[in-house]
């Protein structure tokens, strides 16, 4: 049997309090990109005095454009964006915009900023 994970995700300091439980499984609801996220306690950590939370503390690569057809559209999506001269290069780069090249997807964006 698959386990499902239950979070509770609170907002400090509201009052009446914020908050949302939210249930992850192996199920999705993507309409069609079948994308799936782990999400992996690592461990508990000594809160960061003045910092604000949540906070990304790490990060690998962007995401990949909305409705690019999952994990293997985005794989797809790069190669055609490596060879200028693939048959479906000009219609990739007008949709994902003229000024998103490979690396741009593959650099993760700025965190914390």
């Amino acid at each position: 049997m698959n386990k499902t994970l239950k979070l509770s995700i609170s907002l400090n300091q509201s009052h009446p309090l914020i908050w949302r439980t939210l249930l992850v499984n192996k199920n999705t609801n993507d309409l069609g990109d079948g994308w799936i996220h782990n999400i992996i306690v690592e461990k508990p950590t000594d809160e960061l005095t003045g910092a604000y939370y949540p906070m990304c503390v790490s990060v690998a690569l962007n995401c990949p454009p909305e409705d690019c057809g999952g994990i293997s559209g985005f794989y797809d999506l790069l190669k055609i964006l490596e060879n200028p001269k693939h048959p479906e290069y000009k219609e990739t780069k007008t949709w994902v915009g003229k000024n998103i090249a490979r690396k741009t997807l593959m650099l993760p964006k700025p965190i914390n900023n």
